[in-house]
């Protein structure tokens, strides 16, 4: 994910996920709580849920440096794969912010709500 230019997670995740090796992405859906919520992390799904039944992947930028906070943010996902992606599949993309923003998408506008 790209905020601006700036990447999150630092450098690429190489995951192998083929190979269910997703320990990263994993550590990082149960770290999300602590940093967030700023509680002890209880994750709803154990690993092995995770593993088999949740495609999520947690990006957590709210450690950002100060020019990245003012002005306006341009958000970018990317994804390489080794692989072509399967018809019909659908990625979602939840971002949690402290500002109040309302999405036109018939417009393509984004307007700030007080």
């Amino acid at each position: 994910m790209y905020l601006n230019s700036q990447n999150y997670p630092n450098g690429n995740l190489k995951l192998n996920i083929d190979n269910a090796q997703l320990a990263l992405l994993y550590d990082m859906y149960v770290r999300f709580q602590t940093s967030y919520y700023d509680k002890e992390p209880g994750p709803l799904l154990w690993c092995a849920e995770f593993r088999d039944h949740a495609s999520l992947i947690v990006i957590d930028c709210s450690k950002q440096c100060e020019t990245v906070k003012a002005g306006a943010i341009d958000v970018r996902l990317e994804f390489e794969c080794q692989a072509n992606i399967p018809a019909q599949t659908a990625a979602y993309c939840l971002i949690i912010h402290d500002k109040l923003v309302e999405y036109n998408a018939l417009r393509s506008s984004v307007t700030r709500r007080v």
